[in-house]
C-alpha cells in the first residue's frame, strides 16, 4: 500500500458512513482512526509555510484588484470545482505585470514551495507504514452497499 492509497481508503471509509450494522460500523471507525494518523502526517508535509500564506494572500488581493466587479463592487468569481473558484480577471496585462513583481520579490519562497510539492508527490508514491486493519467479515457488510463502496474498502473485508 502506498501513501496515496491511504488517502483513497480514508475517503472510501467516509463514503460508507451512512451504512448500518454494528460490526461493520465498528470496523469503519477503527480503520478510520488508524488512517487519520497517517493522513495528518501527509497533511503536515504539504502545509503552507507562514511566509507562503502571506504571499498567497497578496496574490489573491492582486486577483481581486484586477477582476471584474459585480453591481455591488465585489470581485466576480468563476467556479472551477465544487469548492474552488478563480477570479474573473478583467485587466490581464495589469495583473500579469504586478504579479510578475510579486513573484520576483518572493522567488526563493516560491522555489521552496515548488520543491515541497515535488517532495509531497514523491511521498504519495512511497510505501506506507504497515497498517494492521480491523477486519470485517463479508456477512457483516450491509446488503445495500454499492459496488463502488465495497471496492473502496475491500482491503479489510474477509470471507
Amino acid at each position: 500500500m502506498k501513501n496515496i492509497d491511504i488517502i483513497s481508503l480514508y475517503q472510501a471509509i467516509q463514503n460508507c458512513g451512512s451504512l448500518v450494522g454494528a460490526k461493520f460500523a465498528y470496523a469503519l471507525s477503527k480503520n478510520a482512526d488508524k488512517l487519520k494518523v497517517e493522513i495528518k502526517a501527509l497533511e503536515e508535509a504539504i502545509k503552507f509555510s507562514k511566509e507562503y500564506v502571506v504571499y498567497d494572500a497578496e496574490r489573491v488581493e492582486l486577483a481581486k484588484k484586477f477582476s471584474k466587479k459585480d453591481s455591488k463592487g465585489e470581485p466576480v468569481t468563476i467556479p472551477t470545482g465544487s469548492t474552488t473558484f478563480d477570479y474573473d480577471i478583467e485587466d490581464q496585462a495589469g495583473f500579469d505585470a504586478e504579479f510578475k513583481v510579486l513573484k520576483g520579490k518572493n522567488k526563493e519562497l516560491i522555489t521552496k514551495r515548488e520543491k515541497q510539492v515535488e517532495e509531497y508527490l514523491a511521498l504519495l508514491k512511497e510505501g506506507a507504514e504497515k497498517i494492521k486493519f480491523h477486519m470485517v467479515n463479508i456477512k457483516d457488510v450491509p446488503e445495500n452497499i454499492t459496488a463502488a463502496q465495497l471496492g473502496g474498502i475491500s482491503i479489510f473485508i474477509t470471507e
